[in-house]
């Protein structure tokens, strides 16, 4: 059977007949009335119109005075900035450079402490993720200017990502 036959063959068929309980439940089940959809109005919003709009041009206008006021000058005084406060306190009285002590790194080496499992995350359709937590140890032994040493020791963690087809 071709296309054609089959296109012919498809015409000439007739749907089958509802069943007729069907048929009356459609029949008596009333249409609802389609309804325009009205919002409600707040009666108020005609009063704040006003006041919100003298608002943002007052806004504006304080906005282009600010602007401007870099370029000519301005009916108010202005006042000069003040640095802002020292984040650390000021050297005590008679300190003088030689009395600070400086270090310098000069070596540094990291000891992995542990590595979890990991955990399988699906990262997008068909690419799954595997995080790794890692933990590290980091020596860092510091030089200072007078030839001693300072020997310090922190943790840290990292996070380490790796495609599945990786493992």
């Amino acid at each position: 059977m071709n296309d054609d036959q089959l296109a012919t063959y498809l015409r000439e068929m007739s749907p089958a007949p509802l069943p007729s309980a069907l048929l009356n439940r459609l029949l008596t089940t009333p249409v609802p009335a389609t309804q325009r959809v009205v919002y409600p109005v707040i009666h108020w919003q005609f009063f704040a119109g006003p006041p919100v709009a003298l608002a943002a041009l007052l806004f504006l206008v304080a906005l282009l005075d600010g602007l401007s006021s870099s370029t000519s000058p301005s009916l108010r005084p202005r006042v000069a900035l003040q640095p802002p406060p020292a984040v650390h306190p000021p050297p005590p009285a008679g300190a003088s450079p030689a009395d600070y002590r400086v270090f310098l790194p000069i070596a540094q080496q990291s000891t992995l402490l542990d590595l979890s499992p990991g955990i399988v995350v699906e990262a997008g359709p068909h690419r799954p993720l595997r995080l790794r937590e890692a933990k590290w140890l980091d020596d860092t032994t510091y030089v200072g200017l007078d030839h001693s040493t300072l020997h310090r020791r922190t943790t840290r963690t990292e996070f380490i990502v790796v495609a599945f087809n990786q493992l």
